[in-house]
């Protein structure tokens, strides 16, 4: 199990003090903001090989994947080649994007298309391209599903397994984000079993976003149909991390790991 943790979430005031604190919680992994990594990508580099933490994910920074306007497109494409290239740099695997934030940036051209048929196809347009440019550089580009009070456009597992299925390229898959999925999927477990093939990446934090352990979630299942499975992609902690008096990264990570190993 590699289990990682967001950069905004993780206490300290450099790179070298957030992964030793990752490193001495029990954590495996970082997930990168690209910004910050671009400004200080020696510091990275040196605490990465100090402390043996990996970057195994990082965020992509896309808002305008779906825009309406072409060249807002097109710069976000060439937003996503420097973060491919620097994600090659620190040696990580998954890309995180986010096709469209709310609502929709095109109209709604009904009866001919929908907002919605219109974004479907700008993706299928999008998709090719982006995915041969994360090949060039070996990541993977892994698309979130959000909850509908984020986003009116990709909600389930199953949204992101049909887009990956239709686009059919091997460096374009979907990630499981187990809040989102506590809000949006009627069966966490079995929505990772039907659309296992197709996913790459997964984000945890508890029903009430908290850190794992500290709401009413049961990951045994969800962790079962991924060990089973073989799965060896990263976990990552995304959440606020208020956590209890005794309960904090340490006692998240040792409950993690224990959930997965007797799953």
């Amino acid at each position: 199990m590699l289990l990682a943790v967001s950069e905004n979430m993780i206490p300290g005031a450099g790179y070298g003090e957030k992964l030793r604190f990752l490193r001495d919680h029990g954590y495996d992994g970082i997930e990168l903001f690209p910004d910050i990594a671009a400004q200080e990508t020696a510091e990275l580099k040196q605490a990465m090989t100090e402390t043996g933490i990996a970057a195994p994910s990082m965020r992509g920074r896309t808002r305008d994947l779906l825009a309406a306007d072409p060249a807002a497109r097109q710069a976000q494409i060439e937003s996503l080649k420097g973060v491919c290239a620097l994600a090659e740099d620190f040696g990580v695997r998954a890309i995180i994007i986010v096709p469209v934030f709310g609502g929709p940036n095109v109209p709604d051209l009904t009866p001919w298309r929908s907002a919605i048929e219109l974004e479907e196809a700008l993706l299928d347009s999008v998709l090719p391209t982006i995915g041969d440019i994360a090949a060039d550089h070996g990541v993977t580009l892994v698309m979130e599903p959000l909850n509908r009070y984020e986003t009116h456009f990709l909600n389930t597992l199953a949204h992101g397994a049909a887009i990956c299925q239709r686009v059919g390229h091997p460096n374009v898959r979907v990630m499981a984000d187990f809040f989102h999925m506590h809000i949006e999927e009627a069966d966490i477990a079995a929505s990772l079993a039907d659309n296992l093939s197709y996913v790459n990446h997964v984000h945890l934090a508890d029903s009430n976003r908290d850190l794992p352990g500290c709401g009413h979630m049961d990951f045994a299942p969800a962790f079962r149909v991924l060990k089973q499975s073989g799965f060896s992609g990263a976990f990552a902690l995304e959440c606020p991390r208020r956590g209890t008096a005794d309960f904090g990264f340490k006692e998240c990570a040792a409950y993690l790991r224990e959930t997965w190993q007797e799953a």
